[in-house]
């Protein structure tokens, strides 16, 4: 994988991804279950991975293990992706939100695939209050209504919510064993009187 990595460059992406999955298995360990983190277990991960990864970098390129040529990933020594990191991290997430689309015109016509976001407090019996927006997924369509899924975890903010399904990652999943239908009418309604806010669909490139 010389093109890739070299030496113990490979530990870059692992230790990004080790301790980011330790955060937020930590938020929600915290928080519990279903609960939008915010960004913090993110910076919270990168923080600690851009120390790890400078320290260590500079321990094997500075140090005799040099003598075996540099450590390095994507051929960039190891140090500097504990500035390159954060940088990258920072303009992924101050990258701009896809416009929202007229819920109204795209319910009209859906495919399966679409993503509807809403207020779910509008829609659903226990929701809490503090985090009512989530977001449905077409299963299917018929002649009068669309089967969809619910999105596992709710947010206190549609940002939250757009920024969660925009980077993917554990917050962005659906449910695997839970459906609903509704029929056009009902959904034309919910979107008229904003409570469906946008529709996110795969555009053909």
């Amino acid at each position: 994988m010389g093109y890739i990595w070299r030496g113990m460059g490979w530990l870059v992406p692992v230790l990004a991804g080790g301790l980011l999955l330790a955060a937020q298995g930590l938020a929600t360990g915290l928080l519990g279950e279903g609960v939008e983190t915010g960004p913090w277990p993110l910076w919270l991960a990168t923080g600690l991975s851009a120390l790890a990864i400078g320290v260590l970098g500079l321990a094997l390129n500075a140090g005799g293990e040099r003598s075996q040529g540099p450590h390095t990933l994507l051929g960039i020594p190891m140090q500097y992706w504990a500035l390159l990191l954060p940088l990258g991290v920072a303009l992924i997430s101050r990258a701009p939100l896809p416009e929202p689309q007229d819920p109204v015109a795209e319910i009209a016509a859906p495919q399966v695939g679409d993503r509807y976001l809403a207020n779910f407090d509008f829609m659903f019996d226990d929701v809490d209050p503090g985090f009512p927006y989530g977001a449905l997924e077409v299963l299917s369509v018929n002649s009068k209504g669309v089967k969809v899924t619910v999105s596992v975890y709710q947010f206190d903010t549609p940002r939250s919510l757009r920024r969660a399904l925009r980077l993917g990652g554990e917050e962005s999943e659906f449910a695997d064993d839970i459906d609903f239908y509704f029929g056009f009418e009902e959904l034309s309604d919910l979107a008229a009187e904003g409570h469906i806010f946008d529709v996110q669909r795969q555009r053909a490139p």
